[in-house]
């Protein structure tokens, strides 16, 4: 059976968390930060892969069909953060697997972290 998953506030914060981080350190494509670097609530932060925003590494090969925890957000997933896209704000999914992107309505990453969070706080700016 499909159903319908909206990206949410718990996505957007370790998102943010993320590029923030990455950029902190060098912003290498090939090097990832390992989950644990980031706070977080919720386990449903592995979907931003879904959208296409950041990727994770495979484990090695005892590991199989694993992850390393190893993440780096994507230049989509950075320019999201930084305001300059919107993305569908809900996915289709069925067994686990990817249907489609639901552009039916799109979401901006201020609007994904609703009121709970202050983007300017999460990004490190100044006040």
């Amino acid at each position: 059976m499909e159903h319908r998953r909206k990206f949410n506030s718990n996505m957007a914060r370790f998102l943010i968390q993320l590029v923030r981080l990455w950029e902190e350190a060098g912003s290498d494509p090939v090097v990832g930060l390992h989950h644990s670097r980031i706070a977080y609530t919720g386990r449903d932060y592995n979907y931003i892969a879904t959208w296409g925003l950041a990727h994770t590494y495979a484990a090695g090969e005892e590991d199989s069909g694993r992850t390393s925890g190893e993440w780096t957000p994507t230049p989509r997933g950075v320019r999201f953060v930084k305001g300059r896209i919107r993305i569908a704000g809900h996915i289709v999914m069925y067994n686990n697997t990817l249907r489609r992107l639901d552009n039916s309505t799109t979401i901006s990453i201020r609007k994904a972290l609703g009121d709970r969070f202050n983007y300017r706080e999460l990004m490190g700016y100044e006040e």
